[in-house]
């Protein structure tokens, strides 16, 4: 036994880490890696390298299989330390389920073995052995669809119904894509056939990136009418960017049914108010009065005295451009034998027409003032400090 163990240990020294075969010289001599046989002859690739062997030569070819089994059925029950060997021995060839198995035949003698129960994924609970999926089951959880984790059997049903509504996506950007030839009446009645699951992606890019008002009018409504609170920062966007103004109500429309507190739609409309065109934040102001709600009046008095220290023009140019001649510039060339003059014209332009100098500060701060008023109920016009004074007292009362 004692012999054999030690066999063992030195053959898990000396071995490749690759998947080897042995090869035994009729000299004695040991060769391990890939064997082929062909030809009558006896090839070894070990590493890149290949020997070859004449099969007289050879007295026999042992493959890891054939080895283990010998090595698997010399081993005593309770020579602990030859199963060890014989693990790490199948761990250098990459024999992994073989390994499991000797591991297994160790627990047999050994059931309070730690390395080994260790590496077969057992853990002390309450006094005894068990391992992670019995531990698992016994919280009544299951394995995820993608066998990564553990989540619990509702969580499972979830998911199976997430892939099931995502398999019918397809089908849905399908039917979006009738509604420019068919209409949104004859497309609302089959888009209600499908889950809320299955609608709310194709719905969400229909409405960013849709190519025209019906569509992304539809999809807004469409997200209003299913509640889809995951579509709040969708819609928002909408109700900022959307240069059509059925679509922004629409998608204001829908954000009254998508949730109470709308903080991610607030988010949005704040940084409206922060956008480079005039008209996007014109926008933004409109969505944060819609909802009459206390936290927008700071930020739209704000907005209000801002504009009051020159908030920027925009420029409309009203012309005509005409190109003529205006003169001729006469260039000298030639080849050494000849020479020439050349008239080469100087082309000009004329401009006619205006150039109009547009204020938006009185624009912008008109739909400001009036959506102050809507939300407040107050009626300080333009006036920023009339208005600020007001919200210190409401603050203090």
């Amino acid at each position: 036994m004692r012999l054999l163990s030690a066999c063992l240990a030195t053959l898990c020294l000396c071995a490749s880490p690759a998947l080897a075969d042995t090869v035994t010289l009729r000299d004695g001599t040991e060769v391990e890696g890939r064997v082929i046989e062909r030809d009558g002859q006896v090839e070894v690739y070990d590493k890149g390298e290949k020997r070859v062997f004449p099969r007289e030569q050879v007295k026999s070819v042992e493959t890891t299989r054939q080895a283990y089994r010998r090595l698997l059925a010399a081993l005593q029950p309770d020579d602990l330390r030859g199963h060890l060997d014989l693990v790490r021995w199948c761990e250098q060839r990459k024999r992994r389920k073989d390994a499991k198995a000797v591991r297994e035949r160790i627990l047999v003698a050994f059931p309070d073995h730690v390395p080994t129960r260790q590496a077969l994924g057992y853990f002390r609970h309450e006094g005894r052995w068990i391992t992670r999926k019995e531990y698992m089951r016994s919280l009544e959880l299951v394995k995820s669809r993608d066998g990564r984790s553990w989540v619990s059997e509702e969580k499972r049903r979830e998911q199976e119904a997430a892939a099931a509504a995502a398999a019918q996506e397809p089908e849905v950007e399908a039917l979006l894509r009738q509604v420019a030839s068919k209409g949104p009446d004859a497309v609302r009645p089959r888009l209600a056939e499908f889950p809320d699951a299955a609608v709310l992606e194709p719905l969400r890019k229909a409405l960013r990136f849709g190519d025209s008002k019906v569509l992304r009018q539809l999809a807004a409504e469409e997200l209003g009418r299913r509640r889809a609170a995951a579509a709040e920062v969708a819609l928002a966007r909408a109700a900022v960017d959307d240069t059509r103004h059925e679509v922004r109500d629409a998608a204001l429309g829908a954000l009254n049914h998508v949730g109470s507190t709308r903080t991610r739609a607030r988010k949005v409309f704040v940084e409206g108010l922060k956008a480079k065109s005039v008209f996007r934040r014109a926008h933004a102001a409109a969505a944060l009065g819609a909802f009459k709600t206390p936290w927008a009046v700071p930020v739209l008095i704000e907005q209000l005295r801002e504009t009051t220290s020159g908030f920027g023009t925009v420029s409309i140019s009203i012309k005509t451009e005409r190109a003529y001649i205006r003169d001729y510039e006469l260039t000298s060339g030639g080849t050494g034998q000849t020479a020439a003059e050349v008239a080469n014209p100087q082309v000009g332009t004329s401009a006619e027409g205006v150039t109009l100098e547009v204020k938006v500060v009185q624009w912008y701060r008109e739909r400001l003032v009036r959506v102050l008023q809507r939300t407040t109920g107050q009626p300080f016009g333009a006036s920023p400090k009339r208005w600020q004074r007001w919200w210190r007292e409401q603050q203090r009362d």
